[in-house]
């Protein structure tokens, strides 16, 4: 019988990658500048500057650009684990193939194994009959050989003799003596065959058990290679699992920093739109700020206040200053006045606060929330009444906005500054 092969131990290499997935910073939420002649300046708080505009634009310009790069790297860097990761899946599934077809040649030897147990079972149990016939067979013939040995030494004075002495001729005597030789030979033959056969059936039955019991350790060691082959499957299973969802995670990843990139590269198409537009306005500015220089400004005495006027401008005082100081509240309302008082806006309250993208809070809806809940306070309407009478302590400037590196203003109160 050919024994089976028992494979050596299968070392598994398990591919330990780390997916170490680079995250992009957050892309830039810029607003949309304001892109307006002087006639539509910028909003007081947010207000800047058409040079401070340019400025702006090529800096968030030169960020996104870095944005870009940088998220660039980061793809590149998900892509080269995305690759790492589909080569261990790939290694992965080689050593499964190789497991499965180790597993199929061990499953192979084992049903080998248990047809040549079951066979030697069979032979064991044969030769076990047999010994036992044999052992029958030979007590048989001892039990047989003693009664005739018995018989005849009982019988030697009488009944032997008196048979050796009944032959007629000394050759029948002789014959007669011969045959109870032969007689007793023959017992001592077949009684030393059938031992034979006894040690014979004995040494089978023996070498048959070792040869079992050789067949049993086999399978043993065969189903616990079996079962380590079969851990090491499903092992490997649950890494190519693993593996398969970090790659989905990875493209997943790429997807999204591919759908930053086009964002970022959207906004660097727009900041370079918004930075030739602002030249166009800076030339806009340019020419009417010479333009204003030309004409004459309004005397307060010639502004007509409405009726609602007073509430108006005591509201976005609130809106715009309502935690400053009153030197602050008093200071944004001069604004609005000195922009009534200027050839280059409209001579209106309503003109000048609901002129197209001035004042946040207008955009927002503030505004029209603090007028119906009636939120401007005493100070609010003090310093819309001063404004109103006159009385700037921003002397003519017509904008503000909170601090800004490079903006020189000329007055500074509170959080704000005025130019």
């Amino acid at each position: 019988m050919k024994k089976p092969k028992i494979l050596a131990k299968h070392t598994i290499r398990l591919l330990a990658l780390i997916a170490a997935a680079v995250l992009c910073a957050s892309l830039f939420n810029l607003a949309e500048p304001n892109i307006t002649p002087l006639l539509n300046a910028p909003s007081t708080v947010e207000a800047l500057t058409t040079e401070e505009k340019i400025k702006q634009a090529e800096a968030d310009k030169k960020k996104a650009e870095e944005e870009k790069k940088r998220a660039e790297e980061a793809r590149k860097a998900v892509e080269r684990e995305r690759w790492q990761l589909e080569l261990a899946n790939k290694n992965l599934r080689e050593v499964l193939a190789e497991l499965a077809a180790e597993l199929e040649q061990i499953n192979a030897d084992i049903a080998q194994l248990e047809t040549d147990i079951a066979d030697k079972e069979a032979e064991i149990t044969e030769s076990e009959e047999q010994l036992a016939e044999a052992i029958r067979i030979k007590e048989e013939q001892y039990e047989a050989m003693k009664i005739r040995l018995k018989y005849l030494y009982e019988q030697q004075d009488h009944s032997s003799l008196d048979t050796l002495f009944s032959a007629t001729s000394l050759a029948e005597f002789l014959n007669m003596a011969d045959y109870i030789d032969q007689l007793t030979d023959y017992d001592q033959m077949k009684l030393d065959e059938y031992r034979e056969i006894e040690r014979l059936v004995t040494e089978r039955r023996d070498t048959l058990t070792l040869q079992k019991i050789e067949l049993d350790t086999l399978l043993i060691k065969a189903e616990a290679q079996q079962d380590f082959i079969n851990d090491n499957m499903e092992r490997t299973d649950e890494s190519i699992a693993y593996y398969s969802n970090q790659i989905a995670i990875a493209e997943r990843s790429i997807e999204q920093k591919e759908r930053e990139m086009l964002e970022i590269e959207n906004e660097i198409k727009r900041q370079a739109d918004n930075i030739e537009k602002f030249k166009i306005q800076l030339a806009e500015e340019i020419r009417l700020r010479e333009l204003a220089k030309q004409k004459v400004w309004r005397n307060i005495s010639d502004i007509q206040f409405a009726e609602n006027d007073r509430y108006l401008l005591a509201s976005i005082i609130f809106c715009e200053a309502g935690g400053e100081s009153y030197a602050g509240k008093l200071a944004v309302a001069s604004v609005v006045i000195n922009r009534m008082r200027s050839p280059v806006f409209p001579n209106t309250m309503e003109g000048v606060i609901y002129a197209p993208r001035q004042f946040s809070p207008v955009a927002s809806g503030r505004l029209a929330l603090a007028m119906s809940q009636g939120k401007a306070t005493a100070s609010c309407y003090q310093a819309a009444d001063e404004a109103m009478q006159g009385v700037s302590n921003v002397g003519d400037c017509l904008f503000f906005r909170t601090p800004i590196q490079g903006l020189v203003g000329t007055y500074v109160i509170g959080g704000h500054v005025f130019y």
